[in-house]
């Protein structure tokens, strides 16, 4: 095959990727080019995860602890929308524990950090219950950061069916969502 030939060839198969790649596919999705806030991108089998907004919180000193030096953290707190797309109900807690938050010094936070947000904006009324197929539930997570990442924050998702603790870096197949 001449050169023309191969760059022909190589042309036309481009062009079908980009013609039968899903639009707004969230599992294309990666650190460098994250989901952004407003859209929703699929999440494991079932699911399908919006963040709708982030608000930066204050920042504290806080004292060292052990072998921890002191430090400063800064607790945020992040608007989603979670759809469950399965048969019946889908359970919350496992798709919110697989949520995590990753910065550039590669500390990887969990998605309820240990604060309270504010009330009324929890998950379904039974706090981290189950939401019934074809139906969304809005709900406000923690993040509990230091402040040397917050402005690199992003969050990702595992599977729900991941049970495993995060490793860094975290799998291929997480999906990420900007925070910014």
């Amino acid at each position: 095959m001449t050169g023309a030939g191969r760059s022909a060839a190589l042309l036309s198969a481009l062009v079908a990727v980009a013609v039968l790649a899903p639009a707004g596919s969230g599992a294309a999705r990666s650190a460098s080019a994250p989901v952004p806030i407003g859209r929703a991108a699929g999440i494991g089998a079932h699911w399908r995860l919006r963040v709708l907004w982030r608000k930066e919180g204050q920042r504290k000193h806080v004292p060292g602890i052990g072998t921890l030096p002191p430090g400063v953290i800064e607790t945020d707190l992040v608007r989603v929308r979670l759809t469950y797309l399965g048969s019946g109900t889908g359970q919350v807690l496992p798709v919110i524990d697989n949520l995590k938050a990753l910065g550039k010094r590669h500390e990887i936070y969990g998605a309820d950090g240990g604060c309270n947000p504010p009330a009324g904006t929890d998950f379904p009324d039974n706090g981290y219950g189950s939401i019934r197929s074809g139906r969304s539930a809005n709900g406000t997570l923690c993040l509990v950061v230091d402040a040397r990442d917050a402005q690199s924050l992003e969050l990702y998702a595992l599977s729900p069916a991941t049970t495993s603790l995060p490793t860094y870096p975290p799998p291929a197949s997480v999906v990420w969502f900007a925070l910014r």
